[in-house]
């Protein structure tokens, strides 16, 4: 027993929890009623009973001569009260005139009458608090708010019109390192776009969230989510982005109206995002629009300057067959102003086909997703299955300047698979050779590497170094295991 407590004290505490300043209705009253008969069943109440008992009655009668007319339920207060007065209770093993303050208090909720009891804190029927646990609930900054403050939306000044690649290796493989190591130095994660202030993350997979973050955005900064299958290394962070996102989205005092993220979704990740909605564990209506996409039909991202299209890969074998599950998609982006429109394409994950020279003809950026090589696949035997690998890579620029006499400019390559050694410098360069061998010169070839931006607008890279923009640019070999890419432009290098 707390001090100012007595053996009537959970009673009341429940009672005041039902009556407050607002009109005494037949609900309350009957709330009352099944409260008592409750009591009576209770195989925990003793010797209390016949007190309890009496004082919800004097409670109920009080109700309801004051549901009656306030000027009855007055008249039958103040008799009670004096009633009270010249009474002594004995249920409590030590008396603090519980049961006059609890009427004292009955008389000031519902007659504005003033409590003196309550000045002197002879007895208080409310569990008192300590001060070490007062101190923990007085109005401070929330972890929400802290969040907000440190990661501003002015930052979107440094990724606006620009593409953030957040994205190291593909699969399990970070994870894997990062035990080997005893380190979270190896990360997976995602993309993030930005157009005129509207942010786009692209397949938030593992460590996606913890990425975005360590380059200065935050949740708030993404208006729209595309994931274009279910794969853990690019759907793992949709349910922490989704948490996260509500959590912030109802602290950020910034904004007129609720933050929303629309959701564009393959048909297994809509399917789990849609349960979880459904069972009130996630992706909540006020803070979330999900949209099931399938490539070629009517889902589209659209914005005033930004239309996202969606085309379909061949990624996820059906039954070990060489037919493919058709819910597995890749996008392209094209940001337009008044005076131009640039376009960049994700192939996410697929193997090579003709097909995907439709979506990278226009191009002048492409990100293609390569995963791991194999003899057979490099020396153009045999092509991969389920991903680009080396061959895929090169047919898709060699065969886009065979058929449309164009290619992109810029070639980044990621999603590598090192689980045998580090391959990422190593094909990049192969590759531009080739490519220089078949009279493509001018492509700029780039291993994705988190952190990397490029300047949409300008088409250029920004330098690792010096962080100048630049479309010459030059890999650097990275010095040990899986250690980061940098890129450098021609004064840096040299």
């Amino acid at each position: 027993m707390q001090k100012n407590e007595t053996m009537l004290t959970p009673v009341y505490r429940y009672v005041f929890s039902v009556l407050d300043e607002s009109a005494v209705t037949e609900d309350r009253i009957r709330q009352m009623r099944v409260f008592k008969s409750h009591l009576r069943k209770s195989a925990c109440i003793l010797t209390e009973t016949k007190e309890i008992e009496s004082i919800l009655d004097c409670t109920i009668e009080l109700l309801e001569r004051f549901h009656e007319s306030e000027e009855i339920g007055q008249d039958f207060w103040n008799n009670k009260l004096k009633a009270l007065q010249c009474d002594s209770c004995q249920s409590c093993y030590h008396c603090k005139k519980c049961r006059i303050y609890y009427w004292k208090e009955l008389g000031e909720v519902l007659l504005q009458k003033t409590n003196d009891e309550k000045k002197s804190k002879t007895y208080f029927p409310v569990r008192s608090l300590p001060d070490e646990i007062q101190r923990h609930l007085e109005p401070s900054a929330s972890i929400s708010t802290l969040y907000l403050s440190r990661i501003k939306r002015d930052s979107i000044g440094v990724f606006r019109n620009k593409f953030l690649m957040l994205k190291g290796m593909s699969s399990s493989t970070p994870a894997m390192l990062n035990n080997i190591f005893d380190t979270n130095d190896y990360v997976g994660g995602g993309f993030y776009l930005n157009w005129n202030g509207y942010g786009v993350a692209i397949d938030p997979g593992y460590s996606f969230v913890h990425n975005l973050h360590h380059y200065g955005l935050s949740v708030l900064d993404v208006q729209a989510v595309i994931i274009t299958h279910e794969h853990i290394d690019h759907n793992n962070d949709m349910r922490l982005l989704d948490d996260l996102h509500f959590s912030a989205a109802r602290f950020d005092e910034e904004k007129e109206k609720t933050h929303i993220i629309d959701w564009y979704m393959d048909e297994i990740s809509y399917a789990m995002a849609s349960v979880l909605r459904t069972e009130r564990s996630g992706f909540k209506e006020e803070t979330c629009r999900l949209h099931r996409v399938m490539a070629g039909d009517s889902a589209e991202l659209k914005t005033n300057e930004l239309d996202v299209t969606f085309f379909p890969t061949k990624h996820i074998p059906k039954d070990g067959t060489y037919n493919y599950k058709e819910h597995t998609f890749g996008c392209s982006f094209c940001c337009k102003n008044k005076v131009q429109k640039k376009i960049i394409t994700y192939t996410s994950d697929t193997k090579y086909f003709n097909g995907l020279l439709e979506a990278v003809k226009e191009a002048d950026m492409v990100i293609a997703n390569i995963s791991g090589i194999y003899e057979d696949d490099y020396m153009q035997i045999k092509e991969k299955s389920t991903h680009l690998g080396y061959g895929g890579c090169y047919n898709l620029i060699r065969k886009c300047s065979e058929k449309y006499g164009r290619y992109p400019r810029f070639y980044f390559l990621s999603e590598f698979w090192n689980g045998k050694s580090d391959i990422r410098y190593d094909i990049v360069k192969c590759l531009k050779r080739e490519l220089e061998e078949q009279g493509i010169t001018d492509i700029r070839i780039i291993p994705s590497e988190t952190g990397m931006l490029y300047d949409i607008e300008d088409g250029s890279i920004q330098c690792s170094q010096c962080g100048q923009y630049t479309d010459e640019v030059i890999v650097k070999r990275p010095t040990g295991l899986n250690e980061k890419i940098e890129v450098l432009c021609r004064e840096c290098y040299f």
